[in-house]
């Protein structure tokens, strides 16, 4: 493989269960998927407290999506309603937690 051109980082979250896929791209365009570490979960969690500390009434996001180019430019994504792209739904019990944990007002 040649050089990244790119990287994307997408996660998937509720309170209890995680999904995390990291991609990178060459500069032909050619995908690869990376192993990644578990701590780097853990630190999108923490993420998500904090964005719903400082924005109480949102809730907390269910996908946030980081992309980098090849020059470092980065961008970020944030979902804060579509559950259904989950690759293995979260359960009803998972999601109530979530509320519980990251309550949404509606405002």
């Amino acid at each position: 493989m040649g050089n990244a051109a790119a990287g994307v980082t997408t996660i998937k979250m509720v309170a209890g269960y995680s999904e995390l896929q990291e991609r990178l791209y060459d500069a032909e365009g050619n995908e690869t998927s990376l192993e990644t570490e578990t701590h780097f979960a853990a630190l999108f969690e923490k993420l998500r407290e904090a964005m719903c500390k400082a924005a109480p009434d949102h809730g907390a996001w269910y996908i946030a999506k980081l992309t980098i180019d090849a020059k470092g430019k980065y961008g970020y994504d944030f979902d804060y309603d579509d559950i259904t792209q989950f690759d293995l739904p979260p359960t009803e019990e998972e999601l109530a937690q979530d509320l519980r944990q990251f309550p949404r007002t509606g405002k």
